[in-house]
């Protein structure tokens, strides 16, 4: 996995991606965490990674990268607390010679946060 830009990954076919989320120290929520990619998704379990194979004939996009097609991924991220709320992730890729992408999102009310990642499959 090479990250192009902020949210913005290009990737192999086949290749696995592994999101760790967990809830940030000192944060007061619970943790609850939905993920979609290729048409599916579900809830997550508190301190079990996400792993995704990318595949190529799932991805639905365009791309900017030669030969590529890209698909898109939402995390949905619930606060329990009124306040104060974190999480943070990281996602990596098992190809050889890629890069780890950290983020965060912050609880701005107590509705759900999105976050949204392209991408790139080659």
């Amino acid at each position: 996995m090479q990250t192009k830009s902020a949210g913005v990954f290009q990737v192999n076919d086949g290749e696995t991606i592994t999101i760790t989320i967990k809830v940030s120290d000192n944060s007061s929520t619970l943790f609850g965490v939905n993920y979609s990619i290729f048409g599916g998704g579900s809830p997550l379990k508190a301190g079990q990674p996400l792993q995704i194979k990318m595949d190529k004939s799932k991805a639905q996009g365009g791309s900017f990268i030669a030969n590529a097609k890209s698909t898109n991924m939402t995390l949905l991220f619930n606060f329990t607390s009124d306040s104060g709320g974190k999480y943070d992730w990281t996602v990596t890729g098992d190809a050889a010679g890629g890069n780890t992408y950290a983020d965060d999102i912050e609880q701005t009310g107590k509705t759900p946060e999105a976050r949204f990642y392209t991408f790139h499959i080659v």
